[in-house]
């Protein structure tokens, strides 16, 4: 059981910082919150440096990133060739049901899956655990939502099949 003083916050990285010092409890650890604090103003001023990534950390960041281009290759595949047969598919949440886009919709569709994987590709996701979007990339996400809502409105209410 930890007790008062004894965390050696030197050795947290800035992430780790931060989510110490949003769920620390003040009252009942008034040391370690004063070294906490301490820490995190060293950082701030340049007094204290970032501590060394450990050995293993390219290697994650590796294996993140093949992971990452190989989900936005997946999605970019199956757009494609959703597009280029004319039946683009968009599964359901509840998993009965699909969505079929044909033509023009399939094609519309695509450009927003190219714009999801793009932004996956460019590091729009964070390495939380669920992956949440990140601030700067957020625009390419929503145009992407927006862009397939057009491609259902357009298969919903555009011209048919000539």
């Amino acid at each position: 059981m930890p007790t008062d003083g004894d965390t050696d916050y030197r050795t947290y990285t800035r992430a780790e910082l931060e989510e110490a010092i949003r769920n620390i409890d003040a009252a009942r650890y008034p040391i370690n919150y004063a070294n906490l604090r301490a820490e995190v103003d060293a950082r701030i001023n340049g007094a204290s440096r970032e501590p060394a990534l450990p050995d293993n950390y390219k290697i994650d960041a590796t294996i993140g990133f093949l992971v990452d281009m190989a989900i936005a290759g997946t999605v970019v595949l199956y757009t494609v060739i959703g597009a280029l047969t004319g039946d683009l598919v968009i599964p359901s949440l509840s998993g009965r049901h699909f969505m079929h886009l044909a033509g023009a919709a399939a094609w519309i569709a695509m450009v927003a899956a190219l714009l999801v994987a793009i932004a996956i590709a460019l590091g729009g996701l964070d390495t939380s655990d669920p992956p949440r979007i990140r601030p700067k990339f957020r625009w390419a996400f929503r145009l992407a939502g927006i862009t397939l809502g057009v491609a259902a409105c357009w298969q919903l209410i555009g011209p048919g099949p000539k």
